[in-house]
């Protein structure tokens, strides 16, 4: 339901506001007027839930609703980016990374030793605006206030749209994986392992925070000569947007048979992928998932069973949930940070030529020191390779 997308919006203004920087000037002006508006909007989004299947200009004004919380989330992750000692995690939160939700919560808990105030109301500000539209739009369908039971733990996943700079492939866009060998070490040791898994299917989530480099282990791992010898196909799919079960098996086919498959039948599709999948053992990589609904993953799991004894599907993930729900070994593969000496390794290699980086000692030392504000994070390390870069 679209009140539920809402609520990690609502959690942040409540946690920001109980800290310095949520009672500062500017700040604590935005996040009253946010509230304000999510407050007037939450009021009736049940009603708009009732009527949306019958009115297809408020179905319209739900989905940018949606589009609307996810995206403010979206910011305060790009600013949690901008700022990247606000991706450490605080070690007295319990279970820190079970969801971006709750990684956000944390990261913006820092935010008064980190950020100018003045940064932080200027981030906010655009939200709030888009909402305040929101707000006045909805006065045109006399919608009314209406109380609803929440439901307990109640799974809120983004839409995330996939743009074309979020598509993934296989062929990875880095010419080098730094301090990532082990992992990769790892989970290929896993693949190659699964031929005797009396389940023949099994599945290995990679867990990890935004910007640790999943996506690139993976890839690394695709274009190793062993897997490549040990699998008869191998498949990725981008998934980050919806978990839409027909158009990832209709991937799947087009992949293996490098055809369209110009069909919308769920059970035609289905039959596609069995056929094209049956005796054979395929590695399928699922990249950037974020819905944790049991039945659909089943549904989409159930035809890839077909696949020879030792087939395997590789999810890249952000969230704990997904993980649990998808996995067949003990535990999810969890990705943690890199050590200081292969961040500054990453860093040289995209902030200096190749052997120059000593030939400014002042940029050397600023890179050292830029390299212990970026958390371990790869993404973070290459972001700022623009401040020293030659």
């Amino acid at each position: 339901m679209a009140e539920l997308v809402l609520k990690p919006v609502a959690d942040f203004l409540i946690s920001l506001a109980k800290t310095e920087v949520g009672l500062s000037w500017g700040v604590k002006n935005e996040v009253r007027m946010l509230s304000s508006a999510l407050t007037t909007i939450g009021a009736v989004v049940a009603d708009a839930e009732l009527k949306q299947l019958k009115n297809q200009a408020i179905q319209q004004w739900l989905i940018k609703l949606k589009h609307a919380a996810y995206d403010a989330l979206d910011v305060f992750d790009d600013l949690a980016i901008d700022e990247p000692e606000l991706l450490q995690p605080d070690p007295t939160a319990e279970n820190c990374c079970n969801s971006v939700w709750t990684s956000c919560l944390s990261l913006f808990m820092l935010l008064k030793r980190l950020v100018p105030h003045y940064k932080i109301a200027n981030k906010i500000k655009p939200v709030r605006e888009r909402f305040d539209r929101i707000v006045n739009e909805m006065s045109n369908f006399g919608l009314i206030e209406r109380v609803v039971d929440h439901v307990e733990g109640a799974s809120m996943i983004p839409y995330r749209s996939i743009s074309e700079d979020r598509v993934t492939s296989s062929a990875s866009a880095e010419p080098h994986m730094y301090g990532r060998d082990a992992d990769k070490e790892n989970i290929i040791k896993m693949l190659l392992q699964n031929v005797d898994n009396e389940h023949g299917l099994s599945v290995c989530p990679i867990l990890g925070i935004g910007g640790l480099g999943k996506t690139t282990l993976a890839q690394f791992v695709c274009k190793d000569d062993r897997v490549k010898n040990h699998f008869h196909v191998q498949i990725w799919v981008c998934v980050s947007d919806h978990f839409n079960v027909k158009r990832l098996l209709k991937e799947i086919v087009e992949i293996v048979t490098k055809s369209r498959f110009d069909h919308d039948n769920l059970d035609v599709i289905r039959g596609g992928v069995v056929e094209q999948l049956r005796g054979k053992r395929f590695l399928l990589v699922l990249d950037d998932v974020w819905s944790d609904k049991q039945d659909v993953w089943n549904m989409l799991k159930d035809p890839l069973t077909t696949g020879a004894k030792g087939s395997s599907i590789i999810v890249t993930t952000r969230l704990k949930t997904v993980a649990s729900i998808t996995k067949t070994i003990s535990e999810p593969y969890q990705l943690d940070g890199l050590s200081e000496d292969d961040c500054w390794l990453l860093f040289t290699f995209y902030a200096f030529e190749a052997g120059k980086e000593s030939d400014n000692p002042n940029l050397v030392t600023i890179g050292k020191e830029i390299i212990k504000k970026c958390g371990r994070l790869p993404l973070a390390c290459k972001s700022f390779r623009k401040y020293v870069a030659i």
